[in-house]
């Protein structure tokens, strides 16, 4: 009968030791497994839509509360820096417009300024040929009124030296 009676003893402290450990574990799993799970799933909700505005919920005290700020202030700090790149960014995107369309601008300068150098060109071509052609018709002429000055020279002697009929 004294068996019988710590066994029923140990049986009342095994069941008194399994609910404190019950009541132990699920204290633990509220205290610390959840706020992990928590921050968890708030890490991968933003990882997956890029929100850096989402920011986790949970205690403002102890550990966790200083880890959840942390992070909240870190998601801060990345929501920020992500508007002042954007902001960046955009001006960026403006100057590249404003540099794109003075280039096009110069573009189109240099384009007009080789069409007039290439007219230009042409016509001093053609200018070139038209003095050549001024010079040989010079030499030409030079050359034909040599002849001609013989000829005229030849015709007045002959007028000198010939018999005349009057």
């Amino acid at each position: 009968s004294r068996r019988n009676g710590y066994v029923a003893i140990a049986a009342m402290i095994l069941m008194i030791v399994s609910g404190l450990v019950f009541v132990l574990s699920s204290w633990l799993k509220k205290a610390i497994s959840d706020p992990v799970l928590s921050l968890t799933q708030t890490a991968k909700a933003i990882t997956h839509d890029k929100d850096y505005s989402t920011r986790a919920s949970g205690q403002d005290h102890g550990e966790f509360g200083v880890l959840i700020n942390g992070f909240n202030e870190m998601l801060a700090q990345i929501q920020e820096r992500d508007a002042r790149l954007a902001l960046h960014r955009e001006e960026l995107e403006q100057q590249v417009s404003i540099r794109t369309a003075e280039l096009k601008t110069s573009n189109d300068n240099l384009k007009i300024q080789i069409e007039e150098n290439a007219k230009i060109e042409e016509e001093l071509f053609r200018a070139r040929q038209i003095e050549s052609l001024g010079i040989l018709a010079g030499g030409i002429a030079h050359d034909f009124n040599n002849l001609l000055a013989a000829i005229l020279m030849n015709t007045d002697l002959a007028k000198i030296y010939s018999p005349s009929d009057s």
